[in-house]
């Protein structure tokens, strides 16, 4: 492997030869068959490149190494199982570089190969990261094309988001944690029908607050009065108004998307509306 000018050049191996011929070898067009030899050199060309970077690849797990989506889509792609796809493509005469119709949605981005006429040398000659096109492009130009080593500076950047992204899942498990262990209480159904029977009194009194009816007195306190176990489940349900019940929840929602706000405020974030 040399570097000329920033453009890396890596000797093709008679191996990837055989291989890059037993694929064309499948295309019944003289033209499909030079495409797909010289995709294959370039994929296998690439997947040297960064394996001596130690990062991983998978060509036989890439759409390229399929006879199917090798006829029906024509895609040069070289899987990075721990990043998405690379595809590798050729500027025609005018320095342009036409894209497929269609593209995985884990594309990474674009390295732009040439080979020698005799197939013994690849040159890998720049990368353009996918993010740096919008989805309706259908071509890009060579000159637009960034160093090879880039690419490498887009995979860091590609784990550093995954890093946050799992920062933040850990912080919005944490939330999720505390939020049972808050509401787990009264999800207990004793719990419940006592709340709502709290709450309903609560609308024959003036100035008294949800919270105040759940957390301000003690259990002895509230028994003589609200306690479930001075009237039967049916009894309550018999006496109680439709109406008290809509107004009681909508108190309770109130008092619990309260604490809710608390709780994501103390983790840093955006407040419930």
């Amino acid at each position: 492997m040399q570097y000329l000018n920033a453009v890396v050049t890596i000797d093709v191996a008679p191996q990837w030869l055989a291989i890059a011929e037993k694929f064309a070898a499948e295309q019944t067009k003289a033209s499909q068959q030079k495409l797909i030899l010289q995709q294959t050199l370039a994929i296998l060309s690439l997947q040297k490149y960064l394996e001596l970077a130690e990062i991983k690849t998978a060509p036989t797990e890439s759409y390229s190494w399929h006879p199917q989506t090798r006829t029906l889509t024509a895609w040069a792609d070289l899987l990075l199982p721990d990043y998405g796809r690379l595809f590798c493509c050729f500027a025609d005469t005018s320095q342009q570089v036409n894209l497929p119709p269609i593209l995985p949605i884990n594309t990474l981005g674009f390295v732009v190969t040439d080979i020698s006429a005799d197939f013994t040398v690849v040159y890998l000659k720049g990368f353009l990261p996918y993010r740096y096109l919008s989805p309706d492009h259908q071509h890009f130009f060579a000159p637009e094309i960034q160093l090879i080593s880039t690419l490498f500076d887009e995979l860091y950047l590609l784990s550093e988001k995954r890093l946050l992204v799992a920062s933040e899942v850990q912080r919005a498990m944490a939330i999720d944690a505390e939020l049972r262990d808050y509401f787990s209480i009264f999800l207990m159904p004793e719990n419940l029908m006592d709340i709502v029977n709290r709450l309903n009194y609560s609308l024959d009194l003036d100035g008294v607050e949800p919270q105040t009816l759940l957390f301000g007195k003690s259990d002895d306190e509230m028994e003589s009065i609200y306690a479930v176990t001075e009237s039967s489940t049916e009894n309550y349900e018999n006496n109680l108004v439709q109406e008290k019940i809509i107004i009681a929840t909508a108190q309770l929602t109130r008092s619990l998307l309260g604490k809710i706000r608390e709780l994501h405020q103390d983790f840093g974030l955006m407040e419930l509306s």
